[in-house]
């Protein structure tokens, strides 16, 4: 069985998570990703550089028992390592969040997001039926989106994916990578 990259951590030991798989950028991706934030007219509020990602499976609220089992269930993962470009512009209306993400997602990715997003349901978690749609938030409540627009790539070798917490004790918050795995 493969080890994560860094040891897992809980909240506090006994208490529910709020967790998710994503990819996470390097510090000079992030820097790049925060470039595109600066559209004058969009008027939303950007989305702190630390906390920049692009989610493939969202759990949730879960018990430390489901916790540990995507824990374990992560660690088999076999998908190989990917170049992902990031070069398409666009927003979502109902939550108004402007996005960065793949104009053509690469299989790599969706194989992965599929996997882990199987994870999820074997422990129990509901997850979406709609169709993955790749993307790094930029900025969220915005006035004037940017609608899909080709943007100049960002590349990015995708070589590890991580688990987050999102908040502490089950509760919202910022977000804090418990563990991380290696690509092949």
């Amino acid at each position: 069985m493969r080890r994560p990259l860094r040891a897992a951590q809980s909240s506090a030991a006994g208490h529910d998570e709020r967790l998710f798989f994503a990819l996470w950028p390097d510090a000079p991706l992030r820097d790049a990703l925060c470039r595109y934030q600066r559209h004058p007219d969009a008027g939303g509020r950007p989305i702190a550089n630390c906390q920049l990602h692009l989610t493939l499976a969202f759990a949730g609220r879960v018990s430390p028992a489901q916790g540990q089992g995507l824990r374990d269930a992560a660690a088999t993962v076999t998908e190989r390592r990917f170049f992902l470009s990031l070069d398409w512009l666009d927003h979502f209306r109902a939550t108004r969040v402007q996005w960065l993400g793949p104009r053509r997602p690469p299989d790599a990715l969706l194989r992965l997001a599929a996997v882990l997003r199987g994870h999820c349901r074997a422990a129990g978690i509901a997850q979406p039926e709609a169709n993955f749609q790749p993307h790094v938030t930029l900025q969220r409540q915005i006035r004037r989106p940017l609608r899909g627009a080709v943007a100049p790539a960002l590349g990015w070798w995708v070589d590890h994916f991580v688990l987050v917490e999102s908040g502490a004790q089950g509760r919202a918050g910022d977000y804090r990578v418990v563990s991380r795995w290696p690509l092949r």
